[in-house]
């Protein structure tokens, strides 16, 4: 009985409403009308892109040329370039290849290479190349390529926006490979995925709805930097208190309620972005990370900053806008280091007197309940960026015609006051 229903459920809505179905449908055909000819203009532009390529590469020196740019330009196979043995760089980007051949690479001195945005099924390389980095970005593949394994100077491997599931074995094999991205796949980030990635400095994995971490994640002893955001995770294990290298944690867009404590042993942190989670409040634990120089809480529900953070002496970058926050507490002058301070779209009433921080470039206050304003700060002319509007400042219109013309002076030096 539901489709029947539903049917009819459509039927009315269409009778009861045609004004607005022929409002929608117009405004459908206008944005797919739009599409067509921004689609048309950019192939137009690919195909003058490859005639002129192709004249390029007909006419010049073979040894003059280092850097090879053959990005849209609609190409659906490699041109011949084989007789460019100097290049160091090729950008095969925004193509519709489908197969790069061995002759394509002969260069031996080619380190970098670009195939961003294509069709890649078949990808073979020479036995002894030097390729150090490889951008296999947005090419709708479901495995990392076996013969990757021939890369044996691999560093920086990109293989973001794929439908990529498993880590494959022979990753163990590449020695020099330093970074691996695989935002924006589908990794069964398992105790195997684990294993294979633990030689890598850089682990990229935002973006593939992994819920939990597995227990041997400490076997990535040697990480430096780990994205885990855009994920669906609201613990870590007690293990990952076992990165004791890491310096570069990225959580944002998680599930988390608060901060879990095994993040407090990670002495070494310099970055730590917690940015959209559900946190409420940041523990006092916060004060170990005495190395940490940006933090990045913005977008939760945070009311109070616990006064462990004065320990926080390194910190240059701190964002908290988007919370729930009211006073920003007296201690925080003794964040000497801090650089940007940003603090908008929060219900702040108070604020101690940040001109007295001595490196402070930029500072956002906007969208609070500030009365006063920060005259000193105001009045710092080596402010970069200061940005005051939406709060109920006590001014009279003297003071306030004096502001816009300071205004104005600031920005023909480059620099930004807006309230």
């Amino acid at each position: 009985m539901k489709y029947p229903l539903l049917l009819l459920l459509l039927l009315f809505s269409t009778a009861l409403f045609p004004q607005e179905n022929q409002k929608s449908q117009r405004m459908t055909k206008q944005m797919d009308s739009v599409f067509a000819v921004f689609k048309k203009q950019a192939l137009q532009q690919a195909l003058i892109n490859q005639k002129s390529n192709d004249s390029l590469l007909k006419n010049i020196p073979a040894d003059s040329l280092i850097i090879l740019n053959l990005s849209h330009s609609n190409y659906d196979k490699v041109p011949d370039i084989s007789a460019f043995n100097r290049v160091k760089s090729i950008n095969l980007a925004s193509n519709r290849i489908v197969k790069i051949k061995r002759k394509n690479l002969q260069s031996d001195s080619l380190h970098t290479l670009l195939l961003t945005e294509n069709r890649i099924r078949h990808l073979h390389f020479p036995k002894n190349n030097r390729i150090t980095t490889l951008l296999l970005n947005k090419n709708h593949l479901k495995r990392i390529p076996r013969c990757i394994r021939r890369l044996k100077h691999l560093k920086t491997l990109n293989l973001d926006n794929n439908q990529i599931k498993r880590i494959p074995h022979f990753l163990l094999q590449l020695d020099s490979l330093n970074e691996i991205s695989l935002n924006y796949n589908k990794i069964r980030f398992n105790k195997r995925a684990v294993k294979r990635l633990q030689k890598i400095n850089r682990i990229l994995l935002g973006s593939n709805n992994i819920l939990q971490l597995p227990d041997n994640i400490n076997k990535l002893k040697g990480v430096h930097r780990l994205n885990l955001g855009r994920n669906a995770l609201s613990t870590l294990p007690d293990s990952f208190k076992q990165l004791t290298q890491l310096q570069s944690l990225i959580l944002y867009k998680n599930n988390f309620s608060t901060i879990p404590k095994v993040v407090f042993s990670l002495k070494n942190l310099v970055e730590l972005d917690f940015y959209y989670n559900h946190l409420h409040s940041i523990p006092s634990g916060i004060g170990n990370l005495t190395r940490l120089k940006q933090l990045f809480l913005s977008y939760n529900q945070i009311e109070t900053l616990p006064d462990t953070m004065r320990f926080l002496k390194k910190l240059k970058y701190f964002y908290a806008h988007h919370n729930q926050l009211k006073i920003i507490p007296v201690w925080f002058l003794q964040l000497q280091n801090l650089e940007r301070v940003g603090l908008e779209h929060n219900k702040l009433f108070s604020i101690p007197d940040l001109s007295l921080l001595p490196k402070l470039k930029e500072v956002d206050l906007g969208f609070n309940n500030l009365e006063y304003l920060p005259l000193k700060l105001i009045g710092r002319s080596d402010m970069h960026l200061i940005i005051l509007r939406n709060n109920p400042f006590i001014m009279t219109q003297e003071k306030r015609q004096a502001l816009q013309k300071l205004s104005k002076q600031r920005a023909v030096q480059g620099k930004s006051l807006i309230f």
